[in-house]
């Protein structure tokens, strides 16, 4: 699963200048870092998230099997 970057992104440098990423990295790299870091951090949470909805699901499988196959009425608003 991986995430494909548009390449053409403009960004704005700390004086209001369009520039590609690679130029930003290059000339702004405190702003580079933060950006990292953020993504680092993003990354984080989604498996934080994914962990959760694994478990959240592993729980339903479980609750099902121990209803004999059925879901549960009170269950069913739950499932995504």
């Amino acid at each position: 699963m991986g995430v494909i970057m548009d390449a053409e992104k403009v960004y704005q440098d700390s004086e209001g200048k369009d520039r590609s990423l690679d130029q930003m990295v290059k000339w702004e790299p405190y702003w580079a870092a933060n950006r990292i870091r953020e993504g680092e951090r993003a990354i984080e949470r989604v498996k934080v998230l994914e962990d959760s909805d694994r478990v959240f699901r592993q729980v339903i499988e479980k609750i099902t099997a121990d209803n004999n196959g059925m879901t549960p009425g009170w269950l069913l608003d739950l499932v995504p």
